[in-house]
C-alpha cells in the first residue's frame, strides 16, 4: 500500500493550488481525480475569477488561459430599465485550459498525479482518517478533500466531528451554461452581464460573460420547491435575446450557495473549495474562494505536519480560524443577503433598484465585504412620492441588521473544537429563525 504525506482528492483549481503549495514546502503529495487528465476543470461555470481573490490566494494565472480582462459587472433589473455598473477587476478564463495548466504546475513542483482515480471513501482507523480507498487504497498523514460538491468523503465523517454531511437543496443552485463562439450580437467586452428575473431564474440569475471571441451564457436557479430546468431556461433566454453563434460546449451542475461548513477539519482530514461550501452565496462564484481556501489549507496542513506525525483537530484547527476570519465572516453575511433576495418578486427588485434603496456603491460594498448598507436618505422622498413600499423598507432594514448579526457571530468563531458544539448550535438557530425564510415569491414547475 502506497503512503504519502498528503493526498489531495480533486485536481481542479482548489486541489491543484493546494497540492503545488504543499509540494513546494517539501512534502510528498499525491493528487487524484476521477476525471481523465484532458477533462480536469470541466465544470458548468461562468469561468470568471476576481483579481483580489487571486492575490489573496497567491496565484498567478497563466497568460495563455486568460480569455478576457474584466473591469466590472452590469446588473440588470427584471424589467431591464435599471442597470447598475459595479466596478471590480478580474478575468474570464478557459476553464479546462486552467485546469490543465494548474495540474502541470503541480507536477512540475513534484506532485504525483493520478487521473481516472475515483475515491469511494476514506480509510478510517481508530477515529482517524489515514488515507482513501478507490481502485487502490492509499495512505497519508493528511487527506485534503477538494473534490467538489459531490464529495464522497464528507458524508463518511463520524457524527461526533460536527461536519455537515450534505447540502440542503434550498442552499444549492442548479446551473446550466452554453459557450458560443462568435456570438451575434456579441457580449460587451470587459463587463460581466448579470440579469435578475425571478420567473426565468428564481433565487439566482442569468449571466452573459465575454470570453474573447466567445460568450459564456447560463442560468442558475435555487433548488427550492418546484424549480425550473436551467437548461431549458438557458436556451429560451438565448432565443428570446436573438443571440446566435456556434455552440462549443454545454453542461450543467449544482453548486452549494450558503455559509461555509461550521467545521472544515477532522482527525487527519481537511476540506476546501466546494467540498467545504466556500462558494460566494450571492454570485455562486467559487473559483477564487476555492483557491483562497486551498492556500489557507495548505499553510495549515504544512504547519500541522511539522508539529505532529498524524495531525488531528488541535493541529489543524488553525485552518478553521483563519478561513472564518478572512472569508467566512463575509460568506455568512452574504448568505443572509441571499436568503432575502430569494423571496423578492420581480416587482420588488425593479422597485428596489430604481428607487435608490440600493445603488452601485452599496452593491459593490456587499460584494467585497459581505456588509449590506441600505441607503435611507431617499426614504422621505419615497414616502412622499407615494411609491407604497413600506413593507419592503421594513424588510430591508431587518435584512441589514441580520447581516450584521451573522457577521458578528462568525467573527466569534471558537478557538478550539471544545467550543464548536455551542457555537454551531447558535449559528444554526440564527439562520433557521430568519424572519423572511418562508416560501419564495415565485414557484414554477420544472420544465421537462
Amino acid at each position: 500500500m502506497s503512503s504519502y504525506d498528503v493526498i489531495v482528492v480533486g485536481a481542479a483549481t482548489t486541489g491543484a493550488v493546494a497540492a503545488k503549495k504543499l509540494s513546494q514546502k517539501g512534502y510528498k503529495v499525491l493528487m487524484v481525480d476521477a476525471k481523465p487528465r484532458n477533462r480536469i476543470g470541466d465544470k458548468a461555470c461562468g469561468d470568471a475569477i476576481g483579481e483580489e481573490d487571486l492575490r489573496k490566494a497567491g496565484v498567478e494565472l497563466p497568460k495563455q488561459i486568460i480569455r478576457e480582462r474584466i473591469q466590472g459587472a452590469d446588473l440588470y433589473s427584471p424589467d431591464e430599465k435599471t442597470v447598475f455598473r459595479v466596478k471590480g477587476y478580474g478575468f474570464t478564463v478557459d476553464r479546462i485550459g486552467l485546469g490543465r495548466a494548474l495540474v502541470e504546475e503541480a507536477e512540475a513542483a513534484g506532485v504525483v498525479f493520478l487521473d481516472n482515480f475515483r475515491v469511494e471513501g476514506p480509510l478510517l482507523r481508530d477515529g482517524w482518517v489515514v488515507g482513501v480507498r478507490g481502485k487502490d487504497e492509499v495512505q497519508a498523514r493528511v487527506v485534503l478533500d477538494a473534490s467538489g460538491n459531490k464529495t464522497r468523503l464528507r458524508g463518511a465523517m463520524p457524527d461526533a466531528w460536527l461536519i455537515e454531511k450534505a447540502v440542503a437543496r434550498s442552499d444549492a443552485v442548479a446551473a446550466f451554461r452554453v459557450e458560443l463562439k462568435k456570438p451575434q450580437p456579441p457580449v460587451e467586452s470587459g463587463y460581466l452581464k448579470i440579469y435578475f428575473d425571478q420567473k426565468t431564474s428564481p433565487g439566482g440569475y442569468i449571466w452573459a460573460f465575454p470570453e474573447g471571441d466567445m460568450a459564456n451564457i447560463g442560468v442558475g436557479v435555487t433548488m427550492i420547491g418546484s424549480y425550473p430546468n436551467p437548461k431549458t431556461k438557458t436556451y429560451e433566454w438565448i432565443a428570446k435575446k436573438g443571440i446566435r453563434g456556434e455552440e462549443v460546449v454545454a453542461s450543467g451542475d449544482t453548486v452549494p450557495t450558503r455559509r461555509p461548513m461550521a467545521n472544515m477539519v477532522g482527525n487527519g482530514i481537511v476540506f476546501a473549495g466546494d467540498a467545504a461550501m466556500t462558494v460566494n452565496p450571492v454570485t455562486g462564484g467559487g473559483i477564487g474562494s476555492g483557491m483562497i481556501s486551498a492556500s489557507m489549507a495548505a499553510s495549515s496542513i504544512a504547519s500541522a505536519l511539522e508539529s505532529k506525525d498524524l495531525p488531528g483537530f488541535a493541529e489543524l484547527w488553525d485552518y478553521n480560524i483563519t478561513y472564518m476570519k478572512e472569508y467566512g465572516v463575509k460568506q455568512a453575511g452574504l448568505d443572509v443577503f441571499r436568503r432575502f433576495l430569494i423571496h423578492l418578486s420581480n416587482d420588488d427588485i425593479n422597485f428596489g433598484m430604481s428607487s435608490g434603496m440600493m445603488d452601485e456603491e452599496s452593491v459593490t460594498k456587499a460584494a467585497l465585504t459581505g456588509t449590506v448598507d441600505i441607503s435611507w436618505k431617499k426614504e422621505f422622498e419615497i414616502v412622499l412620492a407615494g411609491l407604497r413600499r413600506p413593507s419592503m423598507l421594513l424588510r430591508l432594514r431587518q435584512m441589514s441588521q441580520d447581516v450584521a448579526r451573522a457577521m458578528d457571530l462568525y467573527s466569534r468563531y471558537p478557538s478550539d473544537f471544545d467550543g464548536l458544539a455551542l457555537w454551531k448550535q447558535q449559528a444554526d438557530s440564527f439562520f433557521s429563525s430568519l424572519g423572511y425564510r418562508g416560501s419564495p415569491q415565485v414557484s414554477i414547475s420544472p420544465v421537462k
